[in-house]
């Protein structure tokens, strides 16, 4: 594929347009201390917070999917218990999202298994994030999306 460079590229991530939920209610405290009160009660909606446990599981699964096993996944688990604990998840509940959203991951990963190892092969070869983006699109299996 040649030289891997991209400057100045910006990225729209398709399917992760609820990162902007979650970006404004984490950017309201900053920008006024009212307002950030008010923002620490407000709650995610179940699409958000399902897609979010979906994504913080997603390279703990790759992971177990290459190599049978995960390591070094503690910190991105423990962001997704905080926000699950602030938005006032019982243990318990917190624990079936989590499975959840594991045994959906790994069905998406396993359902797209070509552009998932073309992508660890990419990773592997230190290539930039829109190559990476590239060899995903390429090797979908779009008859399963």
């Amino acid at each position: 594929m040649g030289e891997d460079k991209v400057t100045d590229a910006k990225v729209k991530f398709v399917g992760f347009e609820f990162l902007k939920e979650l970006e404004d209610v984490a950017m309201l405290p900053s920008k006024n201390l009212q307002r950030g009160r008010q923002a620490c009660k407000r709650k995610l909606s179940s699409t958000v917070i399902s897609k979010l446990a979906c994504v913080i599981v997603g390279g703990l699964v790759a992971e177990h999917l290459a190599f049978g096993y995960s390591k070094g996944h503690d910190g991105d688990l423990e962001k997704l218990d905080s926000v699950l604990k602030w938005q006032q998840f019982t243990e318990e509940e917190a624990n079936i999202l989590t499975r959840w959203a594991a045994l959906n991951t790994l069905t998406i990963l396993h359902r797209h298994s070509k552009a998932r190892s073309s992508l660890a092969e990419a990773m592997l070869h230190g290539r930039s994030i829109g190559n990476c983006i590239h060899v995903i699109e390429t090797n979908l299996n779009h008859q399963n999306i």
